[in-house]
């Protein structure tokens, strides 16, 4: 099982110093520099240390703390750490002994180094999943382990939880990446051959199948695009809609856009996509040009360093909702097939229909044509549908 990390004993900021200066009898150099490297670790949620790397050259915090500023404290902290490590003492925990779980320095490890640390949102993610993780193992098995059946009882707690598919892969998708970076560097972390083993075991586990019917998502047609926003009278929300409608842009992407994003002399707009580590120009259609200009015309006291619409994703939700519902598009017999994301459907939808498929991959921002095809395949659908009525 890799690795199995036994529960060590915890002690508070403040208690935890006061021990080790009692029983060493170090000076107030030492001192400080012990109390210095155990906030360094509060601070950035990370163990002291972990079992598997109790060896002082393979302590993950450590390289961590002397790769920073600290290099000139690195051996005093060596010898409060050293210490740790005799006593067994796992954890340094806030002053007011609130146990808050941690992830373990392994995976902290894993997130400082890999390449996205760059990406607040997918760090944010990464780290709620491992989180989510290391709260089943302390739930099931009362210490954090990472084994292959570990993990698929994880993927089945979800099921019986009755978590999306979605979010269930999407869990897993971020514990095979954290398998895969752990082969790549098993000697880096002094991982055995056995273990490598259970890694890639790990790394084999499959996905939950999707049935994709369940979630298909209708589309408007540009004539309905007109009929909600005439309907929406706030400023605010018509310009928010609009940008999702005639931009195609995910409720992520409309979230994150900010008023420097858009330039509305070249007509383009620089957005983030999902998943994308840089911002690059698209378009922004005659439509939504029109309506652009008459929402910065009646708010020009805008800061350009602030987000556009400064909004979370339930009060598009909700938003979305209330219009629809309110002119007869959103039934609740149908709440799966009209949401948010129909905004970016049906933008797509519409440009491929005036434009063809590839202008809509580049619209869309997709890196393949295949994620596009959905469309394309939806337009054949609704024809055939159109031409079989009249046999």
């Amino acid at each position: 099982m890799f690795p199995s990390i036994a529960k060590k004993t915890g002690f508070p900021l403040d208690a935890l110093i006061d021990k080790y200066d009692s029983e060493n009898k170090i000076t107030p150099a030492e001192k400080s520099n012990a109390k210095n490297y155990a906030l360094y670790c509060l601070d950035n949620q990370y163990d002291l240390w972990i079992a598997p790397f109790s060896n002082l050259k393979n302590v993950i915090t450590f390289q961590m703390w002397g790769n920073d500023k600290h290099k000139v404290t690195k051996s005093q902290a060596g010898k409060f750490l050293k210490w740790c490590v005799t006593q067994e003492i796992f954890r340094v925990l806030p002053n007011t002994q609130k146990y808050v779980p941690l992830i373990s320095d392994f995976l902290k490890a894993f997130l400082n180094e890999y390449d996205f640390n760059v990406r607040t949102q997918t760090r944010k993610t990464y780290e709620n999943v491992l989180k989510q993780y290391e709260i089943f193992c302390e739930k099931q098995y009362g210490q954090l382990q990472f084994s292959a059946d570990t993990i698929k009882n994880f993927k089945n707690d979800m099921i019986e939880r009755e978590i999306s598919p979605f979010t269930t892969n999407n869990y897993l998708s971020c514990i095979k990446t954290l398998a895969n970076w752990a082969i790549i560097n098993a000697e880096k972390l002094n991982i055995s051959a056995e273990n490598v083993q259970e890694l890639a075991r790990i790394c084999k586990i499959k996905s939950e199948k999707i049935d994709h019917s369940q979630y298909y998502k209708e589309s408007l047609t540009p004539e309905q695009i007109d009929v909600l926003l005439v309907h929406i009278t706030d400023l605010y929300d018509k310009t928010l809609f609009a940008t999702m409608l005639w931009g195609g842009l995910r409720t992520i992407e409309v979230r994150r856009l900010m008023l420097q994003d858009i330039d509305m002399e070249k007509g383009q707009m620089w957005l983030l996509r999902k998943g994308k580590n840089t911002k690059k120009p698209y378009p922004i259609t005659q439509n939504l040009n029109e309506i652009l200009m008459n929402f910065f015309k009646n708010n020009t006291n805008l800061n350009p360093n602030e987000y556009l619409f400064a909004v979370n994703y339930g009060y598009i939700w909700k938003k979305f909702r209330q219009y629809t519902e309110e002119i007869g598009f959103w039934t609740p017999n149908m709440p799966l097939r009209l949401s948010p994301h129909s905004c970016r459907h049906s933008a797509i939808q519409w440009v491929k229909n005036e434009l063809g498929i590839e202008d809509a991959q580049q619209f869309a921002g997709h890196s393949n044509i295949t994620s596009t095809m959905p469309y394309a395949q939806k337009t054949i659908q609704e024809q055939f549908a159109e031409k079989i009525k009249k046999i």
